[in-house]
C-alpha cells in the first residue's frame, strides 16, 4: 500500500473508487465527474493536499482536502473520504491522515474539519484515533410533502442579485457549515437565488437557495415577536422557488431555526458530527512548557 497525493490522478479514477466506496454507506449515492467536479471546485479543494492509498495502480481509498479560513485560521476540510469495501479495516484513513498532516503543516494549515454521519461509528472511531474532536451536531430537513399551514403573506419579498453579507451575519442564528459558507456560496453564482424578506423598510429575513435542486444554503430571520410566523412566511416563499426543499446542516443549538424547520413541515432527514483537529495543539504545548522552564 502506498499513500500519494491525488494532484496527478485523473478525476476520473477518483470518482470511480468514490462510487465504489460509496455504494454501501449509510446513505448509498454515487457520482458523475461533472457534478463531483463542481462541488469539489465549491468546497475549494486543492487535489496538492488531497492524498489516495494506492494497490500497485489501483486506488482503493482517498481524501479530498479543502482548504481556506475558517473562523480566522487556515483550514483543511475534509470535502470527502472513502475506502472500497474489500480494503476496509487496514486503518487507511489513519495511513492517508499520517501522510497528509506534515503537509498540511507545511502549508500553514492550523486546524482541520469534516463531518461524518452520526451512526456511522466506525468512520467516527477512525477520525478520533487520528485525534479528531467533535465538536457540534449538526442537522438536515428536507420537505416531502406540501406545506403544513399557508400563512397569510403580510410580508414582502424581493428577489436580490448582491448579497448583502454584513446584514446577513446579523439574521443568522448558527454558524453555517464548511460547505453552505460564504465562499462557496459566492463560487456558485448563477446556479443561486437569494431573497431578502422585508415589512416595510426592515429586513427581517433572507435565504439563498439553488432554484434548480432546492438546496436551501442559508436562512435567517430577525429575532422579534413575530419571527416564528416570519420564518414560516419565509420558508413558503423559497418552496415557491423549488416545492422540495432541502436544508443541511443546521446547528442543533440554533432553536428559533429548526423550530421555523419543523413547524413548516419539514422532517429531519439525516444528523452530523462536526469534527476538529487543532493543528497548533502541540505547538501551544510545547510553548507553554518552555516558558516554565
Amino acid at each position: 500500500m502506498e499513500i500519494r497525493f491525488l494532484g496527478k490522478t485523473p478525476l476520473a479514477k477518483i470518482v470511480e473508487c468514490f462510487n465504489e466506496a460509496f455504494a454501501d454507506y449509510v446513505v448509498p449515492f454515487q457520482v458523475e465527474e461533472k457534478q463531483i467536479r463542481r462541488r469539489w471546485l465549491s468546497s475549494r479543494v486543492d487535489y496538492g493536499l488531497s492524498y489516495g492509498a494506492f494497490d500497485d495502480d489501483r486506488l482503493v481509498g482517498f481524501m479530498m482536502t479543502g482548504v481556506d479560513r475558517w473562523n480566522g485560521r487556515r483550514t483543511a476540510y475534509n470535502s470527502g473520504t472513502g475506502v472500497i469495501p474489500s480494503y476496509r479495516g487496514q486503518r487507511i484513513v489513519q495511513q492517508l491522515y499520517k501522510k497528509a498532516l506534515p503537509s498540511f503543516r507545511e502549508n500553514s494549515i492550523e486546524q482541520c474539519m469534516l463531518e461524518v454521519i452520526v451512526g456511522n461509528d466506525q468512520a467516527l472511531n477512525a477520525y478520533k484515533r487520528v485525534g479528531f474532536q467533535q465538536k457540534r451536531t449538526l442537522k438536515s430537513y428536507s420537505l416531502k410533502q406540501d406545506l403544513i399551514t399557508e400563512l397569510p403573506g403580510d410580508l414582502q419579498f424581493k428577489q436580490v442579485f448582491r448579497a448583502n453579507w454584513p446584514a446577513y451575519r446579523e439574521l443568522l442564528e448558527y454558524e453555517t457549515s464548511w460547505e453552505n459558507h460564504r465562499a462557496a456560496v459566492a463560487f456558485l453564482g448563477k446556479e443561486i437565488a437569494v431573497w431578502e424578506m422585508y415589512q416595510g423598510e426592515d429586513l427581517l429575513g433572507f435565504f439563498i437557495i439553488k432554484p434548480g435542486s432546492g438546496h436551501l444554503l442559508q436562512f435567517g430571520v430577525k429575532n422579534h415577536a413575530d419571527w416564528l410566523a416570519a420564518g414560516q412566511q419565509l420558508l413558503q416563499q423559497a418552496a415557491r422557488v423549488n416545492a422540495r426543499l432541502l436544508v443541511n446542516n443546521v446547528d442543533e443549538r440554533a432553536e428559533h431555526s429548526l423550530r421555523i424547520l419543523e413547524e413548516t413541515g419539514l422532517e429531519n432527514s439525516v444528523d452530523l458530527y462536526e469534527l476538529e483537529l487543532d493543528l497548533l495543539a502541540g505547538k501551544k504545548r510545547r510553548w507553554s512548557l518552555f516558558r516554565r522552564s
